[in-house]
């Protein structure tokens, strides 16, 4: 494939991955971590736990293609 070809649909793809970055990054920070701040200091360690478990697939499906695909357009 051709470098400079390719640099338009690497742009674009980068484009797509950050803003469903963006959004997830958004809904963690107004959402999930004002949630986990309601939760009391007893039950503040178990709550930050299932948390961690639950969002870790999420993370993975954000993080790892937009790794791939800075790279790919660096």
């Amino acid at each position: 494939m051709d470098v400079i070809a390719d640099r338009p649909l690497a742009l674009v793809t980068l484009l797509l991955v950050a803003a469903g970055h963006l959004g997830f990054q958004l809904t963690v920070s107004l959402v999930v971590y004002p949630a986990l701040a309601d939760v009391g200091a007893d039950s503040w360690r178990v709550a930050h736990e299932r948390h961690a478990r639950r969002i870790a697939p999420l993370v993975a499906a954000i993080y790892v293609p937009l790794v791939l695909v800075l790279a790919w357009t660096a």
